[in-house]
Parts: C-alpha cells; structure tokens; sequence
C-alpha cells in the first residue's frame, strides 16, 4: 500500500491494496466535524471501501481498514463512523466482522423525479 494521506489535504487518508501490480481494493477516509453527540470528540469517516469482487474474503478490507484505523489514530481520532446501503448484508457482515455496529439510522425521501445520473444505489454489493 502506498503512504496514506494528501500533501495538501492531511486530514484525508486514500489507501490501495495491490497484489503485484493488480489493485485488489482501496478505502478513503478523513476527519470529520464532530457529529451529533461526539461533540468535543475527533471523529474519523470512512468514506469509500471497496474490494474487487475476485479478491473479497481475502483480508483485503480488514488490511485497508487496519492501516486507515491506525492513521485516524495518528490524527487523534477517538470513534470512526461510515455507512452503507439499507439492506447490503455483505458489506454489513464485513464491517461487523471488523467491529463497526449500526449506531444511527439515516433516512432518505426522493423530493421529485430522478433523473438517470441520480437514481439511488441498490443494495448489491460489499464492502
């Protein structure tokens, strides 16, 4: 994996797992704004993980996840937060197998018709 971070973004943190010169996966995450009820705490986001589907169960994500984790750490992140899609009993699994439990519920309602570019994503997929 390449040295986490942006020159000019230190709180963003972009990883890439490679096999060789395949790319098996990659995760973004950064320091967020303090979120409702961590008011005074530094809170990290996982924003994108993804494995390639042939790589998955592989360790891929946990790898990713433990070096994002570790950089949070050294940004004196205390609780790190992400979402995934109602419904995507894989990437759910993962992140449970990684320790991450549902602590809030986002809800969503569609304000007018969709255009193609803006339909929402399905529940396919994993983490």
């Amino acid at each position: 994996m390449p040295a986490p971070g942006h020159p000019t973004h230190p709180e963003k943190i972009a990883l890439v797992a490679f096999r060789g010169d395949q790319r098996l996966g990659c995760l973004t995450a950064q320091v967020a704004p303090a979120s409702v009820g961590w008011s005074r705490l530094s809170v990290g986001q996982i924003v994108c993980c993804w494995v390639e589907p042939c790589a998955r169960r592989q360790g891929i994500a946990r790898e990713l996840t433990d070096a994002a984790e570790g950089e949070l750490r050294l940004r004196s992140v205390v609780y790190v937060e992400l979402a995934y899609v109602v419904g995507n009993a894989d990437a759910e699994g993962a992140w449970r197998r990684l320790g991450y439990t549902p602590h809030r519920v986002h809800s969503l309602k569609t304000l007018g018709q969709l255009n193609a570019i803006d339909e929402l994503p399905s529940a396919t997929g994993a983490a």
